[in-house]
């Protein structure tokens, strides 16, 4: 059984954009990468790393036509923070910490065509108080649409022991003569992303679940093709 949403209307094609990955050591600001599905609302962390010390930032934003801006919140760097068509940041000292320059909130609306889509910024000026200008390099976040998510059994777009139980069902209600079973499950039901539906499909899910943290929402257990 597909748990996906029916189309209206004809969906967007993925935009053809690839992160790009500078030396992990340059000074940066880097993009969190995501995986989602549509209809559903996220946020991405824009973080600055190998920080050398800077007191002006201006960068523009590169956001593909496939996600919808909900809203955009300061991080903790600098507070004096300016927003339009430009990202602007200035203080009266260098700024040398790392950390979160800024968090985005999106959407992906129902028609979005499932793909990669890359979110990135332009630099314009990056400064320190010396009026001297410093390298930053942008490394991209790519957003991957999917049309469900692995270890989601019940297709409602969450991954909770609400899955275990169901898939634990449709397992103990498998006929291997006719392949079929008397329980429903959705696509996300192959928690571990090998193309079956089994026992190891139950043992991965319970190994994300044991290791789910929620207060970061993530596990140190990955769902999906390893």
């Amino acid at each position: 059984t597909v748990y996906a949403s029916d189309r209206t209307t004809e969906p967007s094609e993925p935009e053809e954009t690839e992160p790009t990955a500078p030396d992990e050591n340059a000074p940066q600001i880097v993009l969190e990468s995501k995986q989602v599905t549509r209809g559903k609302e996220f946020t991405v962390a824009v973080e600055i790393k190998n920080n050398p010390g800077f007191s002006y930032l201006e960068i523009t934003p590169v956001i593909p036509a496939a996600l919808t801006l909900v809203k955009v919140e300061n991080g903790d760097l600098i507070s004096d923070f300016t927003k339009g068509k430009q990202y602007v940041w200035s203080a009266d000292e260098d700024m040398v910490e790392n950390g979160t320059l800024l968090t985005f909130t999106f959407t992906v609306a129902d028609t979005v065509e499932a793909g990669n889509y890359a979110i990135s910024f332009t630099v314009r000026t990056c400064g320190n108080y010396d009026e001297e200008p410093v390298a930053m390099e942008v490394t991209a976040g790519n957003i991957e649409v999917i049309d469900f998510v692995y270890g989601d059994a019940t297709g409602d777009g969450v991954v909770d022991g609400f899955n275990v139980i169901r898939l634990k069902k449709y397992l103990a209600n498998y006929d291997y003569d006719t392949e079929t079973s008397t329980v429903e499950i959705g696509y996300g039901a192959d928690a571990n992303g090998d193309g079956k539906i089994d026992g190891f499909d139950v043992i991965r899910l319970k190994k994300y679940l044991a290791n789910y943290d929620y207060e970061t929402g993530e596990s140190t257990i990955v769902l999906g093709p390893q």
